[in-house]
């Protein structure tokens, strides 16, 4: 029950966590550069975006911190490793393949 927990934990954590940065990086990049054409509904859902995703992400990383700090075992777990030495790569492998307007 511990490894289904700490998947859930931990995959709700990495798809917040993509959804708010690429909410962030869009709306940047829509308020930055106004020649794009961006309509306001597409601000309003990046704000969505942020202003729920962000809540969910904290909740369920502070809920992994807690986790890891009461218990020696979710400190050395492999999951828990993958999440944290892989989602920055994740990321950056997701960028690559991203395709923004021209």
């Amino acid at each position: 029950m511990d490894a289904v927990r700490r998947g859930y934990i931990y995959l709700v954590s990495f798809v917040s966590l993509q959804a708010v940065a690429w909410a962030v990086i869009a709306l940047l990049r829509d308020l930055l550069t106004q020649d794009i054409g961006w309509s306001i509904q597409s601000r309003a859902l990046q704000l969505a975006i942020i202003v729920v995703g962000l809540p969910i992400y904290l909740v369920h990383w502070l809920w992994a911190q807690r986790l890891a700090g009461r218990e020696p075992a979710e400190r050395r777990a492999t999951l828990r490793h993958l999440y944290l030495y892989g989602r920055w790569p994740a990321s950056l492998a997701f960028c690559r393949q991203r395709q923004w307007p021209a």
